[in-house]
């Protein structure tokens, strides 16, 4: 199965490098996998990798309208599925595998847990009706919701949830093996637009983001934070 994994991104360089380097370290075959991450904040080059892409752009007028751009990319390159992948959360090992696992049996893929940041130290919440950037979703039940839309809503990730849940329960990547996402919440010092924004219909979340890292950069390297080494040592030890 090709999965693409699609990262939208603003104005956050380093936090895209972290999560390039979570993508490269997943255990799901290279050739079977694809990165796209739109950059309209224009920090980070236009560039390719092996099996990865940034795409620079003049900003988009909603989130959703990101994703429908990445899901036309991800569609050219010919993915049977798509995994939602935020640039400042952390993704296991297992993470695609362990989708990819449910997707051939169900048409989209959301764990029962996740491990979580939310107290300062690792733990398991439930990730009931939350944590959008945690599922992934085959072609045939992403055609049937109509992808991801141009919803201006702040609540857009509990409403493709709710639209998927309508047309069957999810497979759980998590039933036979631990958690592959982790919430960071706030320890990036960046904000989550459904943490940031209480009222639905706002739109301050995506149109008064503010570059919450400075430079600019020109050669894309995958690169861990200290934080998510730490996690990722945890698993491995």
């Amino acid at each position: 199965m090709k999965i693409a994994c699609l990262c939208p991104t603003y104005g956050r360089p380093r936090l895209v490098s972290n999560a390039l380097a979570c993508f490269l370290s997943q255990d799901y075959p290279q050739s079977e996998s694809k990165f796209l991450i739109l950059d309209d904040a224009k920090q980070i080059a236009d560039q390719d990798g092996d099996n990865w892409h940034v795409y620079s752009a003049s900003k988009f007028p909603s989130l959703t309208s990101k994703y429908a751009f990445l899901v036309d990319r991800a569609n050219e390159w010919g993915a049977d599925a798509y995994c939602a992948w935020d640039d400042d959360d952390i993704y296991l090992q297992w993470h695609l595998s362990a989708h990819v696992e449910a997707l051939k049996i169900n048409g989209w893929s959301h764990p029962k847990n996740v491990f979580s940041l939310f107290t300062g130290r690792l733990h398991q919440e439930s990730a009931a009706g939350r944590f959008h950037a945690a599922i992934a979703i085959r072609k045939d039940y992403a055609e049937r919701i109509g992808y991801w839309g141009v919803s201006k809503r702040c609540d857009y990730d509990q409403e493709i949830i709710r639209k998927l849940t309508a047309i069957s329960e999810p497979g759980r990547p998590d039933q036979t093996r631990l958690p592959s996402f982790v919430m960071r919440w706030g320890s990036t010092g960046a904000n989550h637009c459904s943490v940031h924004s209480t009222d639905p219909n706002s739109t301050s979340w995506y149109i008064d983001t503010p570059i919450t890292e400075p430079g600019y950069i020109n050669k894309l390297e995958p690169k861990m934070d200290q934080e998510t080494k730490e996690i990722f040592d945890i698993f491995n030890a």
